[in-house]
Protein backbone atom coordinates (compact mmCIF):
# COMPACT_ATOMS: atom_id res chain seq x y z
CA UNK A 1 0.00 0.00 0.00
CA UNK A 2 1.33 3.41 -0.96
CA UNK A 3 0.09 6.33 1.12
CA UNK A 4 0.45 9.74 -0.51
CA UNK A 5 -0.48 12.78 1.58
CA UNK A 6 -1.12 16.33 0.32
CA UNK A 7 1.73 17.21 -2.11
CA UNK A 8 2.71 13.55 -2.53
CA UNK A 9 0.72 12.22 -5.48
CA UNK A 10 2.20 8.78 -6.20
CA UNK A 11 4.18 5.98 -4.56
CA UNK A 12 3.99 7.49 -1.08
CA UNK A 13 6.02 5.45 1.36
CA UNK A 14 4.22 5.32 4.72
CA UNK A 15 6.12 7.15 7.46
CA UNK A 16 5.64 8.34 11.00
CA UNK A 17 2.93 10.95 10.39
CA UNK A 18 -0.47 11.29 12.05
CA UNK A 19 -3.14 12.34 9.57
CA UNK A 20 -4.95 15.51 10.50
CA UNK A 21 -8.16 17.25 9.55
CA UNK A 22 -7.97 18.52 5.98
CA UNK A 23 -5.20 16.21 4.72
CA UNK A 24 -5.67 15.00 1.15
CA UNK A 25 -4.77 11.30 1.05
CA UNK A 26 -4.33 8.90 -1.86
CA UNK A 27 -4.12 5.19 -1.14
CA UNK A 28 -2.69 3.06 -3.93
CA UNK A 29 -2.64 -0.67 -3.44
CA UNK A 30 -1.81 -3.80 -5.36
CA UNK A 31 -3.30 -7.18 -4.62
CA UNK A 32 -2.08 -10.53 -5.90
CA UNK A 33 -4.52 -13.46 -6.09
CA UNK A 34 -3.75 -16.76 -7.79
CA UNK A 35 -1.05 -15.22 -9.97
CA UNK A 36 -3.14 -12.20 -10.99
CA UNK A 37 -2.14 -8.74 -9.82
CA UNK A 38 -4.60 -5.85 -9.66
CA UNK A 39 -3.86 -2.24 -8.78
CA UNK A 40 -6.30 0.34 -7.47
CA UNK A 41 -6.16 3.83 -5.98
CA UNK A 42 -8.59 6.11 -4.22
CA UNK A 43 -8.23 9.67 -2.88
CA UNK A 44 -10.13 11.29 -0.01
CA UNK A 45 -9.94 14.17 2.44
CA UNK A 46 -9.58 13.51 6.17
CA UNK A 47 -12.09 15.20 8.48
CA UNK A 48 -15.47 16.87 8.34
CA UNK A 49 -14.75 20.12 6.49
CA UNK A 50 -12.86 19.28 3.28
CA UNK A 51 -11.51 22.04 1.09
CA UNK A 52 -13.82 22.27 -1.96
CA UNK A 53 -10.73 22.47 -4.20
CA UNK A 54 -9.53 19.12 -2.83
CA UNK A 55 -12.92 17.58 -3.58
CA UNK A 56 -12.81 19.09 -7.06
CA UNK A 57 -9.45 17.54 -7.97
CA UNK A 58 -10.57 14.17 -6.59
CA UNK A 59 -13.73 14.38 -8.70
CA UNK A 60 -11.59 15.21 -11.74
CA UNK A 61 -9.47 12.07 -11.31
CA UNK A 62 -12.60 9.94 -10.85
CA UNK A 63 -14.27 11.40 -13.96
CA UNK A 64 -11.07 10.99 -15.97
CA UNK A 65 -10.85 7.35 -14.87
CA UNK A 66 -14.48 6.65 -15.84
CA UNK A 67 -14.04 8.35 -19.21
CA UNK A 68 -10.81 6.43 -19.89
CA UNK A 69 -12.46 3.12 -19.02
CA UNK A 70 -15.26 3.94 -21.48
CA UNK A 71 -12.77 4.18 -24.38
CA UNK A 72 -10.86 1.03 -23.37
CA UNK A 73 -12.25 -1.15 -26.17
CA UNK A 74 -10.68 -3.50 -28.70
CA UNK A 75 -9.34 -1.54 -31.67
CA UNK A 76 -8.76 1.67 -29.72
CA UNK A 77 -5.24 2.58 -28.66
CA UNK A 78 -3.43 3.51 -25.46
CA UNK A 79 -3.22 7.05 -26.81
CA UNK A 80 -7.02 7.19 -26.84
CA UNK A 81 -7.03 6.44 -23.11
CA UNK A 82 -4.32 9.04 -22.38
CA UNK A 83 -5.96 11.64 -24.58
CA UNK A 84 -9.31 11.12 -22.84
CA UNK A 85 -7.70 11.57 -19.43
CA UNK A 86 -6.01 14.76 -20.65
CA UNK A 87 -9.30 16.10 -22.02
CA UNK A 88 -10.96 15.76 -18.62
CA UNK A 89 -8.01 17.45 -16.87
CA UNK A 90 -8.11 20.33 -19.35
CA UNK A 91 -11.88 20.74 -18.81
CA UNK A 92 -11.15 21.24 -15.11
CA UNK A 93 -8.17 23.50 -15.82
CA UNK A 94 -5.53 21.17 -14.33
CA UNK A 95 -2.11 20.82 -15.92
CA UNK A 96 -1.16 17.44 -17.35
CA UNK A 97 2.32 15.96 -17.30
CA UNK A 98 2.02 13.89 -20.46
CA UNK A 99 -0.20 14.69 -23.40
CA UNK A 100 -1.60 11.50 -24.95
CA UNK A 101 -2.31 11.47 -28.67
CA UNK A 102 -5.56 9.87 -29.80
CA UNK A 103 -5.23 7.03 -32.34
CA UNK A 104 -1.57 6.42 -31.39
CA UNK A 105 0.20 3.83 -29.31
CA UNK A 106 -0.40 0.18 -28.57
CA UNK A 107 -3.61 -1.22 -30.06
CA UNK A 108 -5.99 -2.56 -27.42
CA UNK A 109 -6.91 -6.20 -27.89
CA UNK A 110 -9.43 -8.48 -26.25
CA UNK A 111 -7.91 -10.15 -23.18
CA UNK A 112 -5.45 -7.35 -22.41
CA UNK A 113 -5.38 -6.40 -18.72
CA UNK A 114 -4.19 -2.90 -17.82
CA UNK A 115 -4.27 -0.43 -14.95
CA UNK A 116 -5.56 3.06 -15.71
CA UNK A 117 -4.51 5.69 -13.18
CA UNK A 118 -5.18 9.37 -13.76
CA UNK A 119 -3.48 11.63 -11.25
CA UNK A 120 -3.36 15.40 -11.22
CA UNK A 121 -1.77 18.18 -9.23
CA UNK A 122 -3.57 21.47 -8.66
CA UNK A 123 -1.07 23.93 -10.12
CA UNK A 124 1.82 22.09 -11.75
CA UNK A 125 2.65 19.15 -13.98
CA UNK A 126 6.16 18.86 -12.53
CA UNK A 127 7.02 16.19 -9.98
CA UNK A 128 10.18 15.10 -8.20
CA UNK A 129 11.26 12.01 -6.33
CA UNK A 130 11.47 12.66 -2.60
CA UNK A 131 15.15 12.31 -1.64
CA UNK A 132 14.21 11.16 1.90
CA UNK A 133 12.77 7.83 0.75
CA UNK A 134 13.81 7.69 -2.92
CA UNK A 135 10.33 6.65 -3.98
CA UNK A 136 7.52 9.12 -3.20
CA UNK A 137 6.62 11.47 -6.07
CA UNK A 138 5.77 15.00 -4.97
CA UNK A 139 4.57 18.22 -6.60
CA UNK A 140 7.48 20.48 -7.46
CA UNK A 141 5.56 23.52 -6.18
CA UNK A 142 4.02 21.86 -3.09
CA UNK A 143 0.50 21.81 -4.54
CA UNK A 144 -1.87 19.04 -3.58
CA UNK A 145 -2.71 16.10 -5.79
CA UNK A 146 -5.18 13.25 -6.20
CA UNK A 147 -5.07 9.83 -7.83
CA UNK A 148 -7.71 7.30 -8.91
CA UNK A 149 -7.05 3.89 -10.44
CA UNK A 150 -8.65 0.66 -11.56
CA UNK A 151 -7.36 -2.51 -13.20
CA UNK A 152 -9.47 -3.55 -16.17
CA UNK A 153 -9.69 -6.25 -18.80
CA UNK A 154 -10.40 -5.36 -22.42
CA UNK A 155 -13.25 -7.54 -23.73
CA UNK A 156 -15.42 -7.68 -26.82
CA UNK A 157 -18.40 -6.59 -24.70
CA UNK A 158 -16.62 -3.66 -23.08
CA UNK A 159 -14.13 -3.31 -20.25
CA UNK A 160 -14.42 -5.33 -17.06
CA UNK A 161 -13.27 -3.47 -13.94
CA UNK A 162 -11.52 -5.93 -11.63
CA UNK A 163 -11.14 -3.42 -8.79
CA UNK A 164 -14.68 -2.05 -8.71
CA UNK A 165 -15.50 -0.95 -5.15
CA UNK A 166 -19.21 -0.21 -5.65
CA UNK A 167 -20.35 -3.61 -4.36
CA UNK A 168 -18.31 -3.53 -1.15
Amino acid sequence: ICTSVNDAVLHGVPYDYSLKDGDLVSLDLAISVDGWVADSAVSFVVGKDPDPEDLRIIKCTEEALAAAIDVAKPGNRLGDISNTIGDVAREYGYPINLDGRAHHGYKLREGLVIAIEPWFLKTTDEIFQDPKDGWTLRASDGSRGAHSEHTIAITENGPIVFTDRTNL
